[in-house]
Parts: C-alpha cells; sequence; structure tokens
C-alpha cells in the first residue's frame, strides 16, 4: 500500500525509512521530519527534544530495539527505551550533515557523513575514523556482506572495504560510474 500524508504522514518526500524491533516504521522526509508508525497513526518525532527540531536526514533500525537517527551538524540520537539521547559526536563528526547509517550485524554502527575523505565506525562508545582515497564524492551506500566485511560506494565509482580495522580500496575492481546501492549475498556476492 501507498502511504501519504492523507495517511497522517507529515510529508509526501521520502528520504530514509528503518523498521524497529517492535514493527514501528521510522521515516523521514525529504523536509527534515521525522515520524513514527504508531498502529495506523504517525507521530512527529523531535530527537532535539524541547531545544529545538533537528533536520533529520536519515534513521536505522537494529535488532536491539535501538533507532539511530542522524541529523545536520554532525547530530548522531539513539532512541531506546521510549527517549532519544544525543550521542555528542557533533565535534568528532566535524559537524558534518550525517548522509547515511548502517546497523551490521554485529551491532557496529557505520556513518557516512558530508565529508568526503573519511567514514566512520562506532562500536560501543568507541567512534574510529577511517580515511578514504582522496578525490572522491560522498559515501552513497553502504552494505555488510556475508563474511561480515563492511563495504561502502560513492556516486562516482569508489568502492571500498573494511576487513577488520583494515579499509582497502576495491575501486579498481567495479567498473561502477555511479554506486547508488549495495547488497552483500549470502552466497558472498
Amino acid at each position: 500500500s501507498l502511504i501519504t500524508s492523507a495517511d497522517g504522514l507529515p510529508f509526501e518526500g521520502v528520504q530514509s525509512v528503518c523498521q524497529d524491533a517492535t514493527g514501528a516504521l521510522w521515516v523521514v522526509g525529504d523536509n527534515g521530519v521525522l515520524a513514527r508508525s504508531q498502529g495506523t497513526n504517525w507521530i512527529g518525532q523531535s530527537p532535539a527534544g524541547s531545544s529545538g527540531q533537528a533536520y533529520v536526514t536519515c534513521a536505522a533500525a537494529d535488532t536491539n530495539s535501538f533507532v539511530w537517527i542522524g541529523a545536520r551538524r554532525g547530530m548522531l540520537y539513539r532512541w531506546a527505551h521510549g527517549q532519544f539521547k544525543n550521542l555528542g559526536l557533533q565535534g568528532s563528526l566535524h559537524e558534518k550533515a550525517v548522509r547515511s547509517l548502517l546497523v551490521m550485524g554485529n551491532g557496529d554502527l557505520w556513518i557516512a557523513t558530508d565529508s568526503p575523505d573519511v567514514v566512520y565506525r562506532l562500536r560501543g562508545e568507541k567512534l574510529q575514523a577511517f580515511n578514504l582515497p582522496s578525490g572522491y564524492r560522498f559515501i552513497r551506500a553502504m552494505a555488510e556482506d556475508a563474511a561480515g566485511n563492511f563495504w561502502a560506494g560513492a556516486s562516482d565509482g569508489l568502492l571500498v572495504r573494511v576487513t577488520g580495522d583494515t579499509l582497502v580500496d576495491e575501486t579498481a575492481r567495479s567498473s561502477a560510474l555511479s554506486i547508488r546501492s549495495l547488497q552483500g549475498a549470502p552466497n558472498g556476492d
């Protein structure tokens, strides 16, 4: 079925969507608004709380009932137990907008921002930066393969893989001029 503003969604254009462990949908509008489904109703959510409306850019859910919310100015929030928590990483993320999030099977959270030279991994409370080859644009796609490796691609052909703590430039293996999506297959492809 198609869900529109006539159904209570507070926007028409969607930029990110995920489903949490309870089955609720979290939808980010192209206007920076975050909405969560509650039955057939939609509730606007403000991760910034009383300090104002954050301009939300993406959302991702894990299997532990956490929902991760990325926003402009390097803001990263975690929804848990009915509350948002600002993780206070905006300085570490150089106040760049969080473009996309990927939760891995082991619980690691990968973060791509407006910075074209780095991608981040949040493991527990530790944020680690992985420097990307220079001369490329922003990361547009992220995926986990069957072996638990992280892959990221950019709209101008950059393709990287992280195994353990090592980033490998796989761009030469990619004939794509633009990578907008990635999917790891069960057979290792």
